[in-house]
């Protein structure tokens, strides 16, 4: 949820850093690297369950303390950023002064509130897989915590740092629409691929 939450932060800093040309690259190798972090925490919390035998609310507990000092770790970390440019709004930009001029912007566009519409349907359906997953995976095949996190994060971790640099690579030569048409492909048949 962490990473999600923090990705207009990043896109922002990127932006604002990094030349259009080499944005994908940069972004790439940033999420190649998170996914390394990504996948070491995860083993490391599976594990840390699976030993902690009655203790496991404990250990939630922990994790999730471990978890909350890392969100701030890293919010203190994006406060040290500084911007080597400042990017201009376009001279059309609108200036939004309150909620309803906010508002205004997604009801009067079409295709930006379907964006919104078809977003929130696949986050829904993913929110749902991801919780469905690890359940069936526990329950119907008796796996354990490390097992189930190997299949639901390790192999995928491993598989996105073998390949998210070269796709950032390929977004920066290719069409912005057609690169995100592609990723959301890939994205929706995941569940059909696990």
């Amino acid at each position: 949820l962490f990473e999600v939450v923090t990705r207009p932060a990043v896109t922002a800093v990127i932006r604002a850093n990094y030349p259009a040309n080499t944005r994908g690259e940069a972004t790439g190798e940033i999420r190649k690297w998170c996914t390394v972090l990504f996948m070491a925490s995860s083993l490391a919390a599976a594990a840390a369950l699976r030993f902690a035998g009655d203790a496991q609310a404990l250990m939630i507990d922990i994790l999730l303390s471990l978890a909350a000092a890392a969100f701030f770790g890293s919010m203190l970390a994006f406060r040290r950023i500084k911007e080597t440019r400042h990017a201009e709004p376009p001279a059309d930009a609108p200036t939004l002064t309150d909620l309803r001029d906010s508002l205004g912007v997604v009801f009067r566009d079409a295709r930006f509130l379907r964006y919104l519409g078809i977003g929130f349907l696949y986050a829904f359906g993913a929110l749902l897989y991801v919780a469905f997953i690890p359940a069936f995976l526990v329950r119907e095949l008796g796996y354990g915590y490390v097992a189930s996190t190997t299949v639901t994060h390790i192999i995928p971790g491993i598989m996105a740092f073998a390949f998210t640099g070269a796709l950032g690579r390929w977004i920066d030569r290719t069409n912005t629409w057609r690169a995100w048409a592609v990723i959301r492909l890939f994205w929706g048949l995941d569940p059909i691929f696990f």
